[in-house]
């Protein structure tokens, strides 16, 4: 059945298929109404279709809660890379429109390993660009292309640039800043959250300078 929904998916039936399909699916994972985790690797999978489905609709309610309730699952499964790779991106979007970014930072890199693992480069570059800013967003001093599976994509012109804007936020240099930080402003996937990076800035650059004159 499960595969049934996964060739679904693949095939771009309608939602409402692919969500019955689902259901049946998990029910029989199962035990009076709760998930058994004795079905944890089947549960993942079914969770990860779900949040492609949320996400195609844009519910970010529905996405956090397939997350919530499949987090606790990824210690105990035997999943595939490329299904842990699509709940932590999940797990990740979420926290950073929670605004919690220590914990979005955190599931990203997890994203961004497993896609790397699976070889998905698209998926590993969106979730390499989004750890990059919710490692910023948190205040953290650790430079996310200091991993040595972030370095390798150093060879992309677009996460050069990525590059380049954790330099000027770690180094508190508010003209290379303002030059790097430009071409986000046109990146789709992270533009939204630019303001929220160059408040953050503008309060280090602030207290910096304070701090100078006393």
């Amino acid at each position: 059945m499960l595969l049934k929904a996964k060739g679904l998916v693949k095939d771009g039936k309608d939602d409402a298929t692919i969500e019955a399909t689902l259901n049946d699916a998990h029910a029989l994972c199962k035990t009076d109404g709760v998930d058994n985790v004795s079905h944890s690797s089947t549960l993942l999978d079914i969770y990860a279709l779900k949040i492609q489905i949320a996400e195609k609709k844009k519910n970010l309610k529905a996405q956090k809660s397939y997350f919530e309730r499949s987090l606790p699952l990824t210690s105990a499964g035997l999943a595939s890379n490329s299904v842990l790779g699509e709940i932590f991106r999940c797990g990740g979007r979420v926290r950073l429109f929670d605004s919690k970014y220590p914990e979005s930072s955190q599931h990203f890199c997890e994203a961004f390993k497993n896609y790397d693992e699976c070889r998905n480069s698209d998926g590993a570059e969106e979730c390499l660009k989004l750890w990059v800013f919710a490692s910023l967003l948190s205040g953290s001093p650790v430079n996310p292309f200091d991993d040595h599976r972030a370095s390798v994509y150093l060879n992309k012109l677009a996460l050069q640039n990525f590059s380049r804007i954790v330099k000027a936020v770690l180094g508190k240099n508010i003209e290379n800043f303002l030059h790097a930080i430009k071409p986000a402003l046109r990146d789709e996937l992270v533009k939204e959250f630019v303001p929220n990076l160059q408040r953050v800035v503008q309060k280090s650059v602030f207290f910096g300078s304070c701090k100078t004159l006393f």
